[in-house]
């Protein structure tokens, strides 16, 4: 599960695979070494993450971008 898009005039990126998902708001030119912000949680056991429902996953990106603005 997969999703990118912009938030606050930052890029965005989601991604839920084994047991967590992860959101990383802001960055340069590279997810993988150029992260702004983050944040990352557990989710079941490997590989539920990946095969989570499209309104769980909306969900967890609305969560992640509250926490983003509260930082």
């Amino acid at each position: 599960m997969q999703a990118e898009g912009t938030v606050d005039g930052q890029a965005f990126y989601f991604r839920a695979r084994g047991d967590a998902w992860e959101l990383w708001i802001g960055q340069a030119a590279d997810w993988w070494t150029e992260r702004a912000w983050s944040i990352e949680r557990e989710y079941g056991k490997w590989p539920d993450a990946g095969w989570m429902a499209l309104h769980e996953a909306i969900g967890f990106i609305v969560e992640g971008i509250e926490a983003y603005r509260a930082r």
